[in-house]
Order: C-alpha cells, then sequence, then structure tokens
C-alpha cells in the first residue's frame, strides 16, 4: 500500500509539473481586424461584402473612385471628381459646383447590364462622405440609374448604401 501511495503521489507531482508550463512566454501578435464594409439595397435585394474593396485616390487627390466586385461579378463604382471633404454631393451637380460625380451598378449578366448616371435623363445620386483621412474614408450613398442606350428600360435604384474602407494611391 505504501508503494501505490508514494507512486500516486510522484504521478501527481509529475502531472502538476509538466501542467503549469512557462507562462512568461509572449502571448501572439493580434491579428488586425478592419471594419471595412460596402453595402447597399439593390431594387431591394441587399449587396455586402466585408471583405476587401478599393478606394483609389490619385497622387492629387482631386479623384476619388470606389469600386466593389463580388464573386458574382455584382459590382458598384463611384466616382468623384474634385472633392472638397465631408459634404454631400449629388448628381446632377448644381451649376455652381465644381465636382463631378459618376455613380454606376453593373449585375454582369450581358455587356450592357450597366446602370449610371448621367447616361439617360431621370438619372439622379448622392453620395455623403462622412469621414475622409489620407488614409481612411467613409459614407452615404444611393442613385437611381440607367443603362446607356436602353434609357425606357426600368431603372436600377440604389438605396441605403454605405461604406467605409482604407485609400491607396
Amino acid at each position: 500500500m505504501k508503494t501505490l501511495k508514494n507512486t500516486f503521489v510522484i504521478l501527481l507531482i509529475a502531472v502538476l509539473a509538466f501542467s503549469c508550463g512557462n507562462d512568461d512566454a509572449p502571448a501572439p501578435a493580434p491579428t488586425p481586424t478592419f471594419d471595412y464594409f460596402l453595402r447597399a439595397k439593390v431594387d431591394g435585394v441587399q449587396y455586402q461584402t466585408d471583405a476587401a474593396f478599393r478606394v483609389l485616390s490619385n497622387n492629387n487627390n482631386d479623384r476619388i473612385t470606389i469600386t466593389s466586385v463580388l464573386a458574382d461579378n455584382r459590382n458598384f463604382k463611384i466616382q468623384i471628381d474634385r472633392p472638397i471633404g465631408t459634404v454631400t454631393y449629388s448628381y446632377p451637380a448644381p451649376s455652381t459646383e465644381e465636382y463631378v460625380l459618376r455613380m454606376e451598378y453593373g449585375d454582369a449578366s450581358s455587356a450592357t447590364a450597366l446602370w449610371r448616371t448621367g447616361t439617360c435623363s431621370g438619372t439622379t445620386g448622392t453620395l455623403t462622405i462622412t469621414a475622409l483621412s489620407a488614409t481612411e474614408i467613409s459614407g452615404t450613398f444611393s442613385f437611381t440609374g440607367k443603362r446607356t442606350g436602353f434609357c425606357s428600360d426600368p431603372a436600377k435604384v440604389i438605396t441605403e448604401g454605405s461604406f467605409k474602407s482604407g485609400i491607396t494611391q
């Protein structure tokens, strides 16, 4: 019995010694998380990407282009030339403004499946930039677009658009 107790005590000490490993090892670096996204409703159907999408600014910072493409090739392109900061831009632009706003949605069903502002009468749009720095941009958007050459076809109505992304040049 004494041997069994001694064996049990030795086994218990060994288990405790091995289970108390070195707690002084540095913790692994946390993986950075980004809360970048682009979301909108296209004729009431949700479009969303939480993955990377592109926001480009040219070297003069006088053009910002936001593009997003999903795996099924549905896509957005929003471009503002001569942005002046965190304000609301509209299409068509008032005659007193110098910016140029272009908004486009494509569903990749055919080469002509691009609904844009500016291609037909009756297209409108709004882009509000709520935050803009050298490295990030966020805002909201909505627009009604029509297909070039098919102006009498029904428009696509884009609502509840919002985005946040990093900016690259």
